[in-house]
């Protein structure tokens, strides 16, 4: 993965008109993840969604054990992943990352960080087609023409926009289903279901502050 001064670029890009639809923004979307220039999807994704990734970046970098243990199962989840994806970092990359965020500077939402999960979840994704109902404008995604089995949203912000943290909500729940039962009680579930999708990569490294 590509980790440089681009994913903590300091301008907005790849904004949306409202003349664009649903369809054309999923593409300026995938094509921007695709060319590795992640800093284009701060402009294309929901403000619920930018506000909820600058909310977690403090939190992959500086979250600890004992602190994550007041999160929600899905923001721990999300923490956790991007660290995985994440562990070519030196310890200057994650102090400088820390010092962005507490500088008056205003650093991007969505950038770089997110490259390997989006890689991930979007290889060889389609967007089937789009329809409101009531308040909700979505499409099925589609992985070589078959449903994945979660729906891409989308919002009217002046614009059409993407509500990639929804999407990701939708993902968790979806994987965390079968660790909802009794055998799993008294467990900690999202541990569970990271360990037995990424096997060796999981180990308790990372539940330590990334600065610390």
């Amino acid at each position: 993965m590509r980790i440089g001064l681009v994913w903590l670029a300091l301008t907005l890009a790849g904004c949306a008109g409202p003349e664009t639809s649903p369809l054309e923004i999923f593409e300026r979307f995938d094509s921007a993840w695709k060319n590795g220039e992640t800093q284009r999807i701060n402009g294309l994704v929901s403000t619920a969604s930018r506000s909820y990734f600058s909310g977690l970046q403090p939190w992959i970098i500086r979250g600890d054990e004992v602190s994550m243990k007041t999160l929600s199962p899905f923001d721990r989840f999300m923490i956790l992943r991007i660290r995985m994806e994440l562990d070519s970092l030196t310890i200057n990359d994650w102090r400088d990352w820390d010092a962005l965020l507490r500088s008056d500077q205003t650093g991007l939402a969505v950038s770089g960080y997110l490259s390997d999960l989006l890689e991930e979840e979007f290889f060889k994704t389609s967007l089937g087609k789009v329809d409101s109902v009531g308040s909700v404008t979505a499409g099925r995604l589609l992985r070589m023409g078959v449903p994945i089995g979660t729906s891409l949203r989308f919002s009217n912000e002046n614009g059409w926009k993407i509500e990639l943290a929804h999407f990701f909500q939708d993902r968790f729940n979806a994987q965390m289903k079968p660790y909802l039962s009794d055998r799993y009680r008294n467990r900690d579930r999202v541990w569970e279901l990271l360990s037995e999708r990424h096997g060796d990569r999981v180990d308790r490294s990372l539940l330590a502050s990334r600065v610390e």
